[in-house]
């Protein structure tokens, strides 16, 4: 067949599709179709002669770019203005592009997650202190540890997380959204972040260090100012919260004891002078 004698493809009277074709061929079903229909995300197609709806390729498009954008995770809600705006396209890809970016928040997420698992099975399963851990506690204490002091990697927070755990295991407390709620008075007591991110930094820097390491006595004299000043703020922000007695606060000093145990020598150190600010000994 020479040039001359080709024809525009498909025929301007090829039949389109009818419409259990289009679904099949868009891999979604008829009622999807319907549903498009009845949101007004695609009009509903005029009968031929013979009483078919049939769909030809700008109405195929037209389903395809749904289908899609559903995949990703647009809602119906969300795709009928977007695709209704008269704009060229400009509030669509706006907010694709705001989806990108929080599946790349996500994205990030979970691959912080996959390091923190490898780290614990390669840690071992067998940590009692994993079967008792408070999610709630954990959770906000990370969070709020996150925010103060950002560039943490995963081996850092991983003692962290287990140190959360064991004071949660361990600490005397009603519940873990009172623990949380008491995390949250504390720390607008825990002053400048960068001095609060800096000293952390100093404290993850002596995990193999001695414990006879100078910088050991001089971090914890400064830890030593900061837990003063949280303890401050703490009871500015809860003036009345419960009454500790004797046999409570011997419990809290005991669990604070045994979560410090898991600690490195001199990060445990630097923590068994640290801590009696908390309970108004030492210098």
């Amino acid at each position: 067949m020479s040039r001359d004698d080709t024809t525009r493809w498909p025929a301007p009277d090829a039949p389109g599709l009818l419409i259990g074709e289009a679904a099949e061929l868009l891999g979604i079903t008829v009622k999807a179709i319907r549903v498009y229909h009845a949101r007004g995300l695609v009009p509903e197609m005029e009968r031929d002669e013979s009483g078919y709806r049939r769909y030809g390729p700008e109405e195929l498009v037209a389903l395809a770019r749904i289908n899609r954008l559903r995949a990703i995770g647009l809602t119906l809600r969300e795709i009928a203005p977007l695709l209704g705006a008269a704009d060229g396209g400009a509030a669509l890809r706006e907010r694709l592009a705001a989806l990108d970016a929080q599946l790349g928040e996500e994205v990030a997420e979970r691959e912080r997650r996959r390091a923190m698992l490898g780290l614990l099975l390669a840690e071992g399963i067998d940590d009692p202190i994993g079967v008792t851990l408070a999610d709630v506690w954990e959770e906000r204490s990370i969070s709020l540890l996150r925010a103060a002091v950002p560039g943490l990697t995963p081996e850092q927070e991983l003692l962290e997380r287990r140190f959360s755990r064991a004071l949660a295991a361990l600490l005397p407390a009603p519940s873990a959204a009172d623990e949380a709620a008491a995390l949250d008075a504390l720390a607008p007591g825990l002053g400048d972040d960068a001095a609060f991110a800096g000293q952390h930094a100093r404290f993850h820097a002596l995990a193999a260090a001695d414990p006879g390491d100078p910088e050991v006595a001089a971090l914890a004299a400064e830890m030593r100012t900061t837990m003063r000043e949280a303890m401050l703020a703490f009871g500015a922000a809860m003036p009345d919260g419960p009454a500790v007695g004797e046999e409570e606060m011997r419990r809290l000093q005991a669990g604070m004891a045994a979560a410090v145990a898991i600690l490195p020598e001199a990060q445990r150190r630097v923590m068994e002078l640290t801590l009696p600010a908390l309970f108004g000994d030492g210098p």
